[in-house]
């Protein structure tokens, strides 16, 4: 063969026509029994989880309608509370004044005497009257007259010593001589009786003797 012979193509060739590609594993078709299956559970979630939906709303609106009648409930507590208390203390008022008038009747009875008509000892009586009908309104709406008598013991609870004296048949700390009266509410001290107390020494003779 002659090396710088020129080589010619060979004539084309007819193109073969592509092989068709061998098919494949048929994929496995699904089973209608699991579908099935499968859709039920589905649904039977989905009414599960609407039930508890429905549940957690009437718990909701129950919740709600409970705070509401509380609320309504506390509300008409207070405006009872607000009226009672308003009427108590209406009433404490009308008790004290029925107490009062009759105090200011006896004012008007001592007023009415004429001068030519008063003495001593009829004022000293109006007083009195005055005082014991003032004192029994007190002592009905719950008030205490804290008056310790002569030579009674001193109780510092209810008793307030400002001053100091020598007495003969009065035992040394005892109670001398009220000099105001004390008072009491429901028996809680509102103010203590202001008492003269004996101190040991017998008084001195008159004269200097």
């Amino acid at each position: 063969m002659n090396p710088f012979r020129r080589h010619n193509p060979a004539p084309d060739e007819p193109e073969r026509p592509a092989e068709a590609s061998a098919p494949g594993p048929a994929e496995p078709s699904a089973d209608p029994d699991q579908t099935a299956a499968l859709i039920d559970a589905l649904q039977a979630d989905a009414q599960r989880l609407q039930k508890e939906a429905e549940e957690l709303r009437a718990q909701r609106d129950s919740a709600t309608e409970g705070h509401k009648r509380a609320l309504a409930d506390f509300q008409n507590f207070q405006r009872r509370s607000a009226i009672n208390e308003r009427e108590a203390r209406e009433q404490g008022v009308r008790d004290v004044l029925h107490g009062v008038m009759n105090v200011v009747d006896h004012c008007d009875m001592a007023l009415s005497q004429g001068q030519e008509q008063t003495t001593v000892a009829a004022v000293i009586q109006g007083v009195s009257i005055i005082r014991d009908e003032l004192l029994r309104a007190l002592q009905l709406r719950g008030v205490g007259v804290i008056r310790p008598e002569r030579g009674e013991a001193f109780d510092p609870a209810v008793h307030k010593a400002i001053a100091q004296q020598p007495a003969q048949g009065v035992e040394a700390g005892a109670v001398l001589a009220t000099l105001r009266v004390g008072f009491s509410l429901d028996g809680r001290l509102v103010r203590p009786a202001e008492v003269m107390v004996a101190m040991a020494g017998d008084r001195p003779a008159a004269g200097g003797e």
